[in-house]
C-alpha cells in the first residue's frame, strides 16, 4: 500500500518551479570563473605568441632585405671604383694618343705600320720574371716591352697606339706572333681593362 501512496503522491506533485535563465547562468559562471578565467589566459598568450612569432617572421624578413642592400651597395661601390679606375685609364691614353699623334707626325719619315698587335702587361713577382731582360738589361718601366724576336727583333724601339714609344727587350714563353708584353713597375699600374688591340710602328 506503502509503494501505491508513494507513486500517486510523486505523480500529483506539482512541479519544482524552475529558476530564471539569468539567475542561473550568472549561477555557472560563478562556478565556472576560475575555468573561464583560466581559458581566457590561455588565449591571451596565445595570441602574444602568434604576435611574437609574426614579428620574428616579419624583423627576419627585413634583416634579409637589409642584407641585400648592404651587399647591393657594396657591389655599387666596387662598380663606381672600377669605372673610377677604367675612366682614369682612358683619360691618360687620351693624352698618351694626343702626345703620340705628335711624336709620330714628326718622325713619320722613318716609321713603318707592322701591324695590330695584342698588348698584355707584365710585372716583376710573376712567374718567371726576373728583372733582367733577355737582352741584359734592368726591365724598366715605361721603356721594356717583351716581344716575339721572330715577328719584332730584340733591340727595335717601336711605338705602340696608346702607350707610346718602347724598346723590344725580352722575351716570353707566351710572347708569341702579334703580341706584345709591355713591362710596368707593379701589379697597381696594370689596367683592368685587361688585354687590348694596338696599332704598332717601328723605327726603319
Amino acid at each position: 500500500m506503502s509503494y501505491i501512496t508513494a507513486y500517486f503522491t510523486k505523480k500529483y506533485q506539482p512541479d519544482t518551479p524552475k529558476l530564471p535563465l539569468s539567475f542561473r547562468a550568472k549561477s555557472w559562471l560563478r562556478k565556472n570563473a576560475i575555468l573561464i578565467t583560466l581559458l581566457i589566459v590561455i588565449g591571451v598568450i596565445i595570441g602574444l605568441v602568434l604576435i611574437i612569432f609574426d614579428m620574428g617572421a616579419e624583423i627576419n624578413a627585413l634583416t634579409h632585405k637589409v642584407d641585400k642592400l648592404t651587399a647591393a651597395n657594396v657591389g655599387l661601390k666596387a662598380d663606381n671604383k672600377t669605372l673610377s679606375e677604367d675612366c682614369m685609364f682612358y683619360l691618360h691614353k687620351i693624352d698618351s694618343l694626343r702626345a703620340e699623334k705628335v711624336t709620330i707626325t714628326s718622325k713619320s719619315t722613318s716609321l713603318k705600320s707592322i701591324g695590330t698587335f695584342e698588348v698584355t702587361y707584365y710585372t716583376t713577382g710573376e712567374k718567371g720574371v726576373t728583372g733582367i731582360t733577355k737582352t741584359g738589361t734592368v726591365a724598366t718601366a715605361k721603356r721594356t716591352i717583351a716581344v716575339d724576336p721572330e715577328v719584332v727583333p730584340l733591340g727595335t724601339k717601336v711605338y705602340i697606339n696608346g702607350i707610346g714609344e718602347r724598346t723590344a727587350e725580352d722575351v716570353g714563353g707566351l710572347i708569341k706572333g702579334r703580341r706584345i708584353d709591355v713591362f710596368v713597375d707593379g701589379p697597381s699600374d696594370i689596367p683592368s681593362v685587361g688585354r687590348l688591340k694596338a696599332k704598332v710602328w717601328r723605327e726603319v
